[in-house]
C-alpha cells in the first residue's frame, strides 16, 4: 500500500487505497483482482462501492468465467474493453 500511495502523491492524484469493501464509501474507480466466486459473492458490494459512471476493473478471471462475470454485473455495469493474455481476462465495466 505504502508503494501506491508514495506513486499516487509524486503523480499528484487523489487516492484511496482500501483492501476491504465499506458500504459507506464510494469510488471514480475500483480494482478488484479477484477470482469469479468471490466476485460473485461480493457483487452487491462491490457495484455499492463504484460511484454512478464510475469505473470498475475486474481481473484475475479465467477466460471461461467472462460471461459468468458479465452476467452478474449487467445490472448495474456495461462492458467497456475487454484484454485477454494466457489465459486470463481483465473486463473495464462502466457504472450505470
Amino acid at each position: 500500500r505504502e508503494v501506491i500511495r508514495r506513486n499516487a502523491e509524486l503523480n499528484k492524484t487523489k487516492l484511496s487505497v482500501s483492501a476491504t469493501l465499506s458500504s459507506k464509501q464510494r469510488y471514480d474507480l475500483c480494482f478488484a483482482n479477484i477470482l469469479l466466486p468471490v466476485l460473485i459473492d461480493y457483487q452487491a458490494q462491490v457495484s455499492a462501492a463504484v460511484l454512478r459512471e464510475g469505473y470498475l476493473i475486474a481481473s484475475g478471471l479465467l477466460n471461461e468465467d467472462e460471461e459468468r462475470f458479465l452476467n452478474a454485473y449487467q445490472g448495474s455495469f456495461t462492458r467497456v474493453l475487454t484484454a485477454h493474455e494466457d489465459g486470463w481476462s481483465a473486463i473495464l465495466l462502466r457504472r450505470k
